[in-house]
């Protein structure tokens, strides 16, 4: 099982961005590994908790269901997976 991220580890990259006022803003957005890998256990998740109605499989599908939507900006699952790239790797079918 992966282990959980420390405080050091960099979850997005900034990107500094030129409006249409000349003023300078970054635009801050996930990596790409990360969000695949959210989206991934967010499925898993899903159907764990149908199969077997678990309070703690809940309580993890809450848990990156509330990550992955504040990566995106959305508060709604369904939503946030809409606004993520494909998650599989290229060449994958």
């Amino acid at each position: 099982m992966r282990q959980a991220p420390t405080a050091a580890t960099v979850w997005v990259t900034g990107v500094v961005h030129t409006g249409w006022t000349g003023r300078k803003a970054v635009v801050i957005t996930a990596q790409p590994a990360l969000l695949r890998e959210l989206v991934e256990r967010c499925d898993s998740l899903r159907r764990r908790l149908a199969a077997d109605n678990c309070t703690e499989t809940a309580r993890r599908l809450e848990d990156a269901t509330y990550r992955l939507c504040v990566i995106t900006g959305t508060r709604q699952l369904d939503t946030a997976l809409l606004t993520c790239p494909d998650p599989r790797p290229r060449g994958h079918p």
